[in-house]
């Protein structure tokens, strides 16, 4: 008899640590155990950077999901924006920042610039439920235009009793670009692309003329804030005067029935 044999009789304590060794080993192949935390932390630390691309910037407020897109030829004319037409101002116009919230109801919004070499001449920002949102009517907060302090304004009558959901209006006011109450310091996304156009040294004018322009109806609704460099008395005088004709292009934007025809030097040449 071997010596493994006779130690296997003589040794019950041997017999059964060996049994439970082989078992062990065996259910560990068939299940190998999870690394603890602790050294899979201290493996994390020494594994070399690898790039993550930067996340979508978000507002925490509005839950509105931002990008900045590259910037390209312009745009410029007529623009088709959430199911709608958008009648830019003359000039080529870069997309700046693109926007959505992530509400039932999903809100489309774009911020567009229009430069001029190292000098900023203009900035529309609109916004718009998608055509696919089933909106209908006006979103919350959109009410009368609030003309105080306002240069001109002006509310388009609506027949209330038929269609108690349309209204339009627009007002201008002078801002202080720099005042903690302007858009450029409220707006998530006025405020990302005063950033970028910092970093691209293009100089932001530290007052300018804000037309901003509501419509609503059964179909939905859009808002859109023109910002133009403009402060004294002589320049917001052109201004009112060049609005009056600009808006009725909103209006027929809305309604999808804007023509290429329309945009003509007169309409669309704003007093910069």
């Amino acid at each position: 008899m071997s010596a493994a044999a006779r130690l296997w009789r003589r040794a019950p304590a041997w017999r059964v640590s060996l049994v439970c060794a082989i078992a062990a080993t065996a259910l560990a192949a068939m299940f190998p155990p999870a690394i603890p935390h602790r050294f899979a932390a201290a493996g994390a630390r020494d594994a070399p950077p690898r790039y993550m691309p930067q996340a979508t910037a978000v507002d925490p407020v509005n839950e509105l999901a931002s990008e900045l897109p590259p910037l390209g030829p312009g745009r410029s004319g007529i623009i088709p924006f959430a199911g709608r037409q958008l009648p830019l101002p003359l000039g080529v116009w870069q997309e700046l920042v693109l926007a959505k919230s992530g509400s039932s109801q999903a809100t489309q919004v774009v911020l567009l610039g229009r430069l001029d070499g190292p000098r900023l001449t203009g900035l529309m920002l609109v916004a718009a439920p998608g055509p696919l949102g089933n909106a209908a009517g006006a979103a919350a907060g959109l009410g009368p235009c609030d003309t105080r302090d306002s240069i001109a304004h002006q509310t388009v009558p609506a027949d209330m009793n038929r269609d108690p959901l349309s209204h339009e209006c627009w007002v201008l006011v002078p801002l202080d670009m720099g005042a903690a109450t302007s858009p450029a310091k409220t707006d998530p996304v006025l405020r990302r692309g005063f950033g970028r156009l910092q970093e691209m040294g293009v100089a932001a004018p530290g007052h300018m003329l804000g037309l901003d322009y509501v419509r609503s109806d059964p179909t939905g609704w859009m808002t859109v804030l023109l910002l133009l460099p403009g402060e004294q008395p002589a320049a917001s005088r052109r201004i009112q005067g060049w609005v009056r004709r600009f808006a009725p292009l909103l209006h027929k934007g809305f309604d999808g029935t804007l023509v290429a025809a329309e945009l003509t030097p007169a309409v669309v040449h704003d007093p910069e």
